[in-house]
């Protein structure tokens, strides 16, 4: 049995467990599908019939990328898995941190820091700062009312300060799904989401 576990960043992580105990001296090899070859990307031992394979991902490829585990016992194949499609997905492109807020606040003032992001897409998908100019608007929650606005580069972040309380954001037709509540002296992180089919 192969279980997909995690992924950090571009970091594969599978762990595997096998019916039976294979024997000493036995590991598991993960392969990678290049063209029709298949070629050996991690291997780790085999604890009593366990294993966890590690492998730092290709950069996203539009070709396919095809995987397989194999067990193997002093250089001889015991087992092979089937052939399963992977999806690298794409790293994040994050905003510019944003500018501190001022020295002095208005007394019951705190602030939201975040970007503008567009996300989603066909697999692997994206997930990418805007890259155009924007404009980003604080409401106060269930109304029209405009609280602050901000002109904001393409790929920055802002930072907004508000009176205590809860808003919504948007941001060139995007906005947050939940009402994002400042608490005065802080500092609230909310990104504005531009959803892709």
């Amino acid at each position: 049995m192969i279980t997909y576990q995690s992924q950090d960043g571009q970091l594969l992580v599978l762990k595997g467990r096998l019916n039976r105990a294979p024997g000493d001296r036995s590991e598991a090899q993960l392969e990678e599908q290049a063209g029709g070859a298949w070629t050996r990307v991690a291997r780790a031992a085999i604890n009593g019939q366990r294993f966890t394979l590690r492998w730092t991902t290709p950069a996203v490829s539009a070709a396919p990328v095809f995987i397989r585990v194999r067990v193997l016992r002093r250089g001889r194949v015991l087992a092979t898995s089937i052939r399963s499609r992977l999806i690298i997905p794409t790293p994040p492109v994050l905003c510019a941190p944003p500018s501190p807020p001022p020295p002095y606040l208005p007394p019951g003032a705190g602030w939201i820091v975040g970007g503008a992001y567009i996300i989603g897409g066909p697999a692997p998908g994206i997930d990418a700062c805007l890259s155009d100019a924007y404009t980003v608007t604080a409401r106060y929650t269930g109304t029209e009312t405009v609280a602050a606005t901000q002109a904001v580069a393409g790929g920055r972040s802002y930072t907004l300060v508000l009176p205590a309380g809860s808003y919504a954001l948007a941001a060139n037709g995007c906005s947050t799904y939940q009402p994002v509540v400042v608490t005065a002296g802080t500092a609230t992180h909310a990104d504005v989401d531009c959803d892709v089919p």
